[in-house]
C-alpha cells in the first residue's frame, strides 16, 4: 500500500529544500548521514536544503528516493521532482542555445564559476587555460550555463563551437558560422560575413579547444571582439591566444583534502576532488560509498592525481574491477591503469596519455627536450637550477628560458610565485611521469641525475655555513624549498661509487636536519652514508659526518653512540693536527655529555675547547668568535647544571659579548636565556624575566620559529611560578603554533605538556587528559623524549601527571577522554 507523506499535505512545500528537509527529518536522519547515502558531501545537503542547485533527475532517483524510503510514495516524488525541475537553468527557453547537455553531473567548482563569470563582465574575451584534463571544458559549460540564467544578459544566444575535431585552420570562422546556423554569403569571405551578422547583436561565443588552432583562433577572435560591441568570447585552450584585451585564467586542479591522518571523514568529503571520483565510482559500481574503509584510499588517489578531474574520472571507472586501494598500488604504472574513458569521446580523451600526448605533440623540438629533461626535477626548481642541469649543446642555455615560458604559456608547466622571491615551477605528477618515460627513450636519464646531484650538492655545501650565522632563515627556508630535490640528491648519491658524493652531501645537510628535527631521516642517510665509506681514520670527510651524525642520534637519546663518533671524530682531527677543528669537535662532543646528563665528562671537554678557541682568536675570525661563544655558553651550562651558578655567570656574560660583537641574535639568545635560568634560580624572577624577554624580541628578529617558541616556553614558564597563570596559557598558545609549523616533533610535545601540567594545576583534569593523549597523539615520541638544549629544565610530567588523572576522573572516563584527545581537533581541546 503506497504511503504519502502523512496528514502534511505535499503542496504545503514550495520549495524543493523545504521538502527534501521535511523529508530527512521524517526519515531520521541527519544531513551527514543524507550525505553519506547519496554520496555527497554533509556541505551539498545543506546547499540543498537551502534550495541551491537541485540535483539532475537521473540522481534524484537513482539516490534521493532509495535514501528517503521513497520508493512506495509516487506521489511525494512527483512533488520532489516538480519542485527540483523549474530552478535548472538549462530548461529556460529564455535564452536561445546549442550547448551540449552533459551526461554526467558537475561536481563542485562553484567559486570557480564564480569566478570566471567576473572576469567575463570584465572582459569581453577570457581564455581559459590549463593541462589537458584538467576540466577547461566542463568549466566553460556551466559558464555558459549559468548566463542561460540570466536571459537579459545575452539576449541573442549562448553558442557553443567545438574545434577539437577540425584539423584546418582556414576552416574556423566556418566552424563559428555553422554554430550560429549561418550560410555563406555571395560574395563576402566568412570573417566579414560574421562581423556583419554580429554587429547589433548581444551574444556569448565559447570557441572549445583551441590550442592547435591557436594562430586562426586568434586571428578570428582579434577581428570579431573589436568591431562586434555586443559580442563576448569564452575560449577553452592549453595556452592564451595573446590577442589584445584577452583575459586568460588558469584553471586551477579541484580542490584536495588535507595530507593529515585521522581527518574527519565529513572533512575529506568536502574535496571537489573526492566527490567526484565518489560519484564516478558509482557509475561503476553501483553503492560505492566513501566511508572508513576506503577514505585513506580515495584521498592518495586523489592527491597523486594532483586533482585532474580527467585522471580522476579515469580511476574511478577502474572501481568497477579494482579496490581503491589496488588502485593506488597501481599509479605507479598510471598510463596503463588510466584508459577506457567514453567510446564517444574524442580519442585524446579516452586514456591519460592519449591526452598528454596531443599536447606533446604541439611542442616544438626544444621543448620537447626540455620538459623531458625537466623529469630530473622532484617537487619543483628555479630557473637557475634548469639552466645549470638541462642546458647542453643540444639544448643551450638561452634556450632553457625560451622553452619553459612557451611550457608555462601551454600549461604543461606550472610557475608559482611569492612577493619578492625567484619563480619556483613544478611539473603536475602526471606530466612529469609522462616527461620521464620521454627522457628515458632519449637514453638521457643518467647524465641528468648526476648534474642534478651536481646541483643540489654545491647548493647544499654552500648553504651550511650560512646555517649557522644570521642569515640562517633566509638558508634554511632556500633548501626546505628544495627538499624533494635534496632527497632525489641523496638517493643518486647513495647509487654512485665511490661514496665521497653521498658522504659530502649528508654532512653537508646535517644542521639542516638538525634544524628541522628530521633527526631519524638524517641518521639513516648518515650511517649509510658511514657504511659504504669504512673505516678511514685520518679522513676529515668521515670526521665530518661522523659529527654530524652524533648530533643527530643525541637527539633521539642514543648518546653512547653520540659519544663514540665524537670520539672517533676528534681523535681524526687531532691527528690531522686541525686544531681549529678539534675545537669544534670537542664543543659538539661536551654538548653531547650535556644531554646525557653528565656534567663532569660535558666540563672537561668544553673546558679545552674554550681554550683552543681562545688560542685561535685574530681580528675578523668570525668562526673562531661564533664557535668561542658557543663553547662558552656550553661550559657555563655544565657549571650550572652542576650547581656552580658563580661559575657560570662570567661564561654566560663572555658568550653574550661575543655573540653581540657578532651581531648574530640567533647566537644572542642562547646567553640571554641561560642568564634568565641563573637569574630564575638565583630567585629573582624580575631580572630572570627581563632576560627572557630580551631573549624573545632578539629571536623574533630572527624569525626563526622554533626559537621563537623556545623563548616564549620560557616565559610562560616563569609566569606560572609567578602565578600568573592567564599569562603563562598565553605564551604557551602562541608557541605551539609555531612549532606545528616546523614540524619539530619533540618541541611540540613539550609544549603539548607545559599546557596539560597548566591546565592540571586548575584542576581542569578533563582539557588536561585530552592535551596528555594529543601530545603523545601528535608527537609520536617517548614519554620521557622532550629537546632540552636551551628549554625550561623541567621533569617530564608524562606517568606522575597521568596517574593523578587516571585517579581524579576514574579509570572509565580517563580513557574516554583520553581517546577523545587522540581525535579531536586541537582547537577545540583548547577552547
Amino acid at each position: 500500500m503506497a504511503r504519502s507523506a502523512g496528514a502534511i499535505p505535499l503542496n504545503q512545500f514550495a520549495t524543493f529544500g523545504e521538502l527534501l528537509r521535511f523529508l530527512r527529518l521524517r526519515a531520521g536522519l541527519t544531513q551527514l548521514e543524507l550525505s553519506i547515502a547519496v554520496g555527497c558531501s554533509g556541505a551539498q545537503i545543506s546547499r540543498l536544503e537551502k534550495n541551491r542547485r537541485p540535483p539532475n533527475l537521473p540522481t534524484l532517483l537513482a539516490r534521493f528516493v532509495p535514501a528517503l524510503g521513497l520508493a512506495d510514495e509516487p506521489e511525494t516524488v512527483a512533488r520532489l521532482r516538480a519542485l527540483a525541475e523549474p530552478e535548472r537553468p538549462e530548461r529556460s527557453p529564455a535564452v536561445p542555445n546549442n550547448l551540449p547537455l552533459p551526461l554526467t553531473r558537475f561536481i563542485g567548482r562553484e567559486l570557480d564559476i564564480q569566478h570566471v563569470g567576473r572576469l567575463l563582465a570584465g572582459a569581453r574575451l577570457v581564455t581559459l587555460t590549463g593541462a589537458g584534463g584538467c576540466g577547461k571544458t566542463r568549466l566553460a559549460l556551466q559558464v555558459a550555463r549559468a548566463r542561460l540564467a540570466q536571459p537579459g544578459l545575452f539576449p541573442d544566444g549562448v553558442w557553443w563551437v567545438e574545434l577539437a575535431a577540425l584539423s584546418d585552420p582556414a576552416l574556423v570562422p566556418e566552424q563559428v558560422a555553422g554554430a550560429l546556423g549561418l550560410r555563406a554569403t555571395i560574395g563576402l569571405a566568412w570573417p566579414a560575413a560574421l562581423i556583419r551578422y554580429l554587429r547589433g547583436r548581444r551574444l556569448l561565443l565559447v570557441l572549445d579547444n583551441c590550442e592547435h588552432l591557436i594562430a586562426a583562433s586568434a586571428s578570428l577572435a582579434g577581428a570579431l571582439v573589436p568591431a562586434c560591441d555586443g559580442l563576448s568570447l569564452l575560449v577553452t585552450s592549453r595556452e592564451g591566444l595573446g590577442v589584445a584585451g584577452e583575459q586568460t585564467w588558469l584553471v586551477p586542479p579541484l580542490s584536495l583534502p588535507a595530507e593529515l591522518d585521522g581527518l574527519p571523514l565529513e572533512a575529506i568529503q568536502q574535496s571537489e576532488a573526492v566527490q567526484l571520483f565518489v560519484e564516478r565510482a558509482g557509475t561503476a559500481l553501483p553503492g560505492f560509498r566513501l566511508g572508513t574503509h576506503n577514505a585513506a584510499a580515495v584521498v592518495q588517489v586523489c592527491r597523486r592525481l594532483d586533482g585532474m578531474p580527467l585522471a580522476i574520472e579515469l580511476a574511478a571507472a577502474r572501481v568497477g574491477m579494482l579496490r581503491v586501494e589496488q588502485i593506488v598500488a597501481r599509479l605507479h604504472k598510471r598510463f596503463a591503469l588510466l584508459t577506457g574513458g567514453s567510446r564517444a569521446a574524442l580519442p585524446r580523451y579516452q586514456t591519460l596519455e592519449a591526452t598528454i600526448d596531443w599536447s606533446y605533440a604541439l611542442l616544438a623540438e626544444p621543448e620537447r627536450r626540455l620538459l623531458a629533461r625537466l623529469a630530473v626535477f622532484a617537487g619543483g626548481w628555479t630557473l637557475e637550477a634548469a639552466e645549470a642541469i638541462c642546458a647542453d649543446a643540444a639544448l643551450e642555455r638561452p634556450a632553457v628560458l625560451a622553452g619553459l615560458t612557451q611550457l608555462v604559456n601551454k600549461s604543461l608547466v606550472l610557475a608559482e610565485r611569492e612577493p619578492g622571491q625567484p619563480a619556483h615551477f613544478r611539473l603536475l605528477e602526471t606530466i612529469r611521469h609522462y616527461a620521464h618515460a620521454k627522457l628515458d627513450r632519449l637514453g638521457e636519464w643518467a647524465d641528468l641525475r648526476r648534474r642534478h646531484l651536481e646541483f643540489y650538492l654545491a647548493l647544499a655545501e654552500t648553504a651550511r655555513p650560512h646555517l649557522n650565522t644570521g642569515e640562517r632563515n633566509t638558508w634554511l627556508a632556500g633548501l626546505v624549498a628544495e627538499q624533494d630535490n635534496l632527497q632525489a640528491a641523496l638517493q643518486t648519491a647513495a647509487e654512485l661509487e665511490p661514496a665521497d658524493h653521498e658522504l659530502r652531501l649528508a654532512s653537508a645537510l646535517c644542521t639542516y636536519w638538525f634544524m628541522r628535527a628530521s633527526y631519524s631521516q638524517g641518521r639513516v642517510r648518515l650511517e649509510h652514508a658511514l657504511g659504504r665509506a669504512g673505516s678511514q681514520p685520518n679522513s676529515a670527510l668521515r670526521a665530518a659526518v661522523l659529527s654530524a651524525a652524533a648530533q643527530l642520534v643525541t637527539r633521539q637519546g642514543d648518546v653512547d653512540i653520540a659519544v663514540g663518533w665524537m670520539q672517533e671524530c676528534v681523535a681524526i682531527h687531532r691527528r690531522r693536527g686541525d686544531v681549529f677543528e678539534v675545537a669544534e669537535g670537542l664543543r659538539w662532543e661536551g654538548w653531547v655529555w650535556l644531554e646525557a646528563d653528565d656534567n663532569a665528562a660535558a666540563e672537561r671537554c668544553e673546558v679545552e675547547s674554550v681554550a683552543l678557541y681562545r688560542s685561535l682568536v685574530t681580528p675578523g675570525a668570525v668562526a673562531v668568535a661564533s664557535g668561542l661563544a658557543a663553547a662558552c655558553h656550553m661550559l657555563g651550562r655544565a657549571y650550572h647544571q652542576q650547581g656552580r651558578l658563580a661559575d657560570s655567570r662570567p661564561l654566560y656574560e663572555e658568550s653574550l659579548r661575543l655573540a653581540s660583537a657578532l651581531q648574530d641574535n640567533w647566537l644572542l639568545g642562547l646567553p640571554l636565556l641561560r642568564l634568565g635560568h641563573l637569574a630564575r634560580d638565583l630567585g629573582d624572577y624580575d631580572e630572570a624575566w627581563r632576560w627572557f624577554e630580551q631573549a624573545l624580541a632578539r629571536r623574533r628578529e630572527t624569525g626563526d620559529p622554533l626559537f621563537i617558541a623556545n623563548a616564549l616556553t620560557c616565559l610562560g614558564d616563569l609566569a606560572r611560578r609567578m602565578g600568573d597563570v592567564d599569562q603563562a596559557s598565553a605564551y604557551y598558545r602562541e608557541a605551539l603554533p609555531l612549532v606545528q609549523h616546523i614540524g619539530n616533533k619533540a618541541a611540540v610535545k613539550s609544549v603539548f605538556r607545559a599546557l596539560a601540567e597548566l591546565t592540571f594545576a586548575q584542576a581542569k583534569f578533563v582539557q588536561a587528559t585530552q592535551l596528555m593523549a594529543a601530545a603523545d597523539e601528535y608527537a609520536g615520541l617517548a614519554p620521557d623524549v622532550v629537546p632540552t638544549t636551551g628549554w625550561p629544565e623541567r621533569p617530564s610530567p608524562g606517568e606522575p601527571i597521568i596517574a593523578a588523572l587516571r585517579q581524579e576522573l576514574g579509570e572509565a572516563e580517563f580513557m574516554a577522554e583520553w581517546t577523545m584527545g587522540k581525535a579531536r581537533p586541537l582547537r577545540e581541546i583548547l577552547s
